[in-house]
């Protein structure tokens, strides 16, 4: 059956069986990530108890040889020198019979300039040749449309739109004979207000 003690008393109990000086904190940091880690002999971490009857083999075992007869009780390390991992790339033997790789050739300076691709000249010369016979097309058979006609014709529209505006409100005057001047001019204003956010500018945003 186990014996649990704390670790002050374990420390202790390591210092009186062996003469290593084995602080608490040693002893508690071993346990947690040091040699005793995963040792039979730590019962419970926190708070530590360990069992008395084989917390001096573990020690002996697992920690001892790590630890360091010449350092000062507070420089002591429980935990086990780390291995360096040896360099793969050091240990491969040299290659032989292998050819030094050759540089690249410079680039050769040109007096004429780059060369254009002769496919892809050629394709956007056949592409403005067939655009310009689409076009001439359009236009002889009048479904060509510019856009100087078209904003004469938005102009012309317009104009029209705000004289029927005009004329619109006084026929409302003349219909309702009791509506006083400043109602009138209130209509007016609504009627022509809509046309007037509708200017030619807005043909700018047509698509063309």
């Amino acid at each position: 059956m186990a014996t649990p003690v704390n670790a002050a008393k374990g420390s202790e109990l390591i210092r009186s069986q062996t003469g290593r000086s084995f602080t608490r904190q040693a002893l508690e940091k071993a346990c947690r990530n040091g040699g005793l880690r995963g040792s039979p002999c730590v019962l419970q971490l926190n708070p530590l108890r360990v069992d008395a009857d084989t917390l001096v083999e573990q020690y002996l075992s697992r920690v001892a040889p790590y630890q360091s007869l010449n350092e000062s009780p507070g420089k002591r390390t429980t935990d086990p020198p780390p291995t360096v991992p040896s360099d793969p790339l050091a240990e491969r033997p040299p290659e032989r019979n292998k050819r030094p790789a050759q540089p690249a050739p410079a680039p050769t300076a040109s007096r004429s300039g780059p060369t254009p691709d002769y496919n892809t000249e050629r394709a956007w010369t056949e592409y403005e040749r067939n655009r310009g016979l689409m076009l001439a097309n359009l236009k002889d058979e009048g479904l060509l449309v510019y856009r100087e006609d078209m904003e004469q014709a938005y102009s012309a529209v317009l104009a029209n739109m705000m004289a029927r505006a005009y004329a619109a409100a006084k026929q409302i005057k003349l219909q309702i004979p009791h509506i006083t001047i400043e109602e009138m001019n209130r209509i007016e204003k609504i009627v022509l207000d809509v046309f007037e956010e509708t200017s030619q500018d807005d043909f700018e945003e047509l698509p063309e």
